[in-house]
């Protein structure tokens, strides 16, 4: 199962990556995000301020083409 999972989240990377342009930064942040933490608890996470994480936000958001958290999950 472990196997499995490592695969689809690499996948999940690959396609940030290559199609979306994501930093490694931002899928770091998309990481936490699918994981259910909020802002706060990824800033402290990733020992960055919230502006940043929110920064992050709006560059994937741009990136992807979406418009909020949630459809990050479609």
């Amino acid at each position: 199962m472990k196997a499995c999972f490592k695969l689809y989240t690499a996948r999940i990377r690959e396609r940030l990556e290559g199609v979306y342009g994501l930093s490694t930064r931002e899928i770091e942040v998309v990481r936490h995000v699918m994981t259910g933490n909020t802002n706060k608890e990824i800033a402290a996470q990733m020992n960055i301020a919230l502006r940043t994480v929110k920064s992050h936000l709006a560059h994937i958001y741009i990136k992807t083409g979406i418009d909020n958290k949630v459809q990050l999950f479609n």
